[in-house]
């Protein structure tokens, strides 16, 4: 369907903090959309939320949900269009990549007791969460797959402009589904659309030399009900597969699967669309095959995360080794990222490619992560490497840059940290020069320390920098600096959101109390009494 309006304008709005909203014709979006060139450099990080909001200008503005119990006909579809837009826009693996996101961040959001049509809620906000969106659209990829893309985006096509204009629900979008492909679509919108939960499967199986046939024992464990599950599988011998597909009905289901010889890899959910926790018993030779051979970025992260789990396995440290040279930029960054830089084994093992990637890398994430990893050697000789990629384009490869320098020479880090803030910085880099500044414990540099810490923006990093920044304060002379600082944590405190508050102000507070003590002992009692003055009303 064509775009259905006469105009489309995006605007960002200063202090929206709600992410974007889809009115009809203009999105509005937060501040964080508007990124500078370098920021850039790492990709555009709010391109999923551009995406998403644009596809709501036909699921939620060209035709609406005609409740709240029925948000997810906006919410499923907005996620499924980012994810869409990411496999055609970019690569497969980009599209497969944001899919997996999206499905783990439902399977560990702890809502599987909620339907995804929901009759009954406290709030409208309550509807808003994990499962309208997330789980939302892994539904749409799981139908999608099982009817195929032809008849997916005809029936798309046909709710869309049976609808338009007015509000809908969940069956009229089933009944477009059913006219175009002619199937009965009840048993899956009465499993997934009026239902709760997902499946959870132990997999297995043996191969029986004597018969020539594989028996796969696929067993649902969740307590609550049995899912009914159209399932691709993949038996590998060599390099090509024998599709087969079955159907998961029951608590335990046994198939019996034809191959010639034991096979190289079985692969259930060999199209890796399944919203479930799979348990598989699959060896690190059989995840090294499967991340040469199944291809799909899922199939590869599986197997990246096997081999980041025994890593102290030989043949776990050669398949990350093979995963440091990915084709996909973002596997390669995140290989790097979880490397156990205490294990021997590995260390020895990554160093040259580790190197490589750190001066080559085009991907600047997974450059940054490179540099990362090799900032945990503390070997002089990399210093000039560091020294030079604190000047790179990217803010996330010269904030690891910079970090990597202080690790080995930490004077020209600070001189370098003292450069680098008197220039615009963000994200990773700002953070860098806040940490490295801190660690150096010059006090003189407390203006240029507390202006970053408090124009980072809410989010990991500043969280990070908490604990720096407390260690600095524990060495702070002059009170106004100090009352200043410990405002500021407490500004940041404030700004968590409710749900998580507590639990930082547990961590914050378990650092501060020893500075109460400290500063006692040195005779500050000014500031030991200001801080704890604000520990004890909890700052606010």
């Amino acid at each position: 369907v064509d775009y259905p309006w006469a105009k489309y304008a995006q605007i960002v709005g200063r202090d929206y903090v709600s992410g974007a909203m889809e009115n009809t014709t203009a999105t509005l979006h937060q501040e964080s959309a508007q990124q500078d060139a370098r920021e850039l450099t790492d990709g555009n990080g709010w391109e999923n939320t551009i995406a998403h909001e644009l596809f709501h200008q036909w699921f939620g503005d060209y035709v609406t949900a005609e409740s709240w119990s029925n948000i997810t006909l906006n919410e499923s579809f907005a996620t499924i269009g980012s994810q869409l837009w990411n496999e055609f826009g970019h690569s497969r693996d980009a599209g497969y990549a944001e899919r997996y996101s999206s499905a783990q961040g439902y399977l560990n959001s702890g809502s599987e007791k909620k339907d995804l049509v929901r009759f009954n809620y406290n709030d409208k906000e309550d509807v808003f969460d994990a499962v309208s969106y997330n789980k939302g659209g892994a539904i749409l990829q799981m139908l999608r797959n099982y009817v195929g893309d032809s008849a997916f985006f005809k029936a798309l096509n046909l709710y869309l402009t049976t609808n338009k204009f007015k509000s809908a629900e969940a069956q009229q979008l089933r009944l477009a589904f059913e006219e175009v492909t002619g199937k009965d679509l009840n048993w899956f919108w009465n499993q997934w659309y009026y239902g709760a939960g997902h499946p959870k499967l132990n997999i297995n199986y043996t191969y029986n030399e004597a018969t020539k046939q594989v028996q796969l024992i696929v067993e649902q464990t969740q307590a609550d009900k049995v899912f009914q599950l159209p399932v691709k599988v993949d038996v590998w011998n060599g390099t090509m597969p024998m599709r087969y597909t079955v159907w998961v009905k029951n608590k335990v289901d046994t198939f019996n699967l034809s191959a010639p010889q034991k096979p190289d890899l079985v692969n259930f959910d060999a199209d890796k669309v399944l919203l479930a926790q799979k348990t598989e018993s699959k060896s690190l030779e059989e995840y090294m095959f499967q991340y040469k051979h199944a291809g799909n970025y899922i199939d590869r992260r599986e197997a990246i995360d096997a081999a980041l789990k025994k890593q102290a396995e030989a043949p776990a440290a050669q398949l990350l080794v093979l995963a440091l040279k990915d084709s996909y930029g973002p596997l390669r960054s995140y290989t790097a990222g979880k490397l156990d830089m205490t294990k021997e084994q590995i260390k020895n093992l990554v160093e040259p490619t580790l190197y490589e990637m750190a001066q080559k890398d085009t991907y600047r994430p997974a450059k940054a992560a490179a540099i990362d990893r090799l900032g945990a050697y503390r070997f002089a000789k990399y210093a000039g490497l560091f020294k030079a990629a604190i000047n790179d384009s990217s803010y996330s490869v010269a904030g690891s840059a910079l970090e990597a320098l202080s690790k080995v020479d930490s004077v020209t880090a600070y001189s370098e940290a003292r450069r680098l803030s008197t220039m615009p910085a963000k994200g990773r880099l700002n953070s860098a020069i806040t940490k490295t500044m801190i660690r150096f414990g010059d006090e003189s540099s407390a203006e240029t320390i507390l202006k970053n810490f408090e124009d980072m923006p809410l989010g990991q990093p500043k969280f990070e920098a908490i604990q720096p920044l407390v260690q600095f304060l524990g060495g702070v002379k002059n009170t106004a600096t100090f009352k200043r600082g410990v405002d500021d944590i407490y500004a940041f405190i404030k700004e968590v959101p409710e749900n998580f508050r507590d639990q930082v102000v547990g961590f914050v507070e378990n650092m501060l109390t020893p500075v109460v003590k400290e500063k006692t002992e040195e005779g500050l009692k000014e500031q030991a009494d200001y801080l704890q003055s604000k520990m004890s009303k909890k700052g606010f």
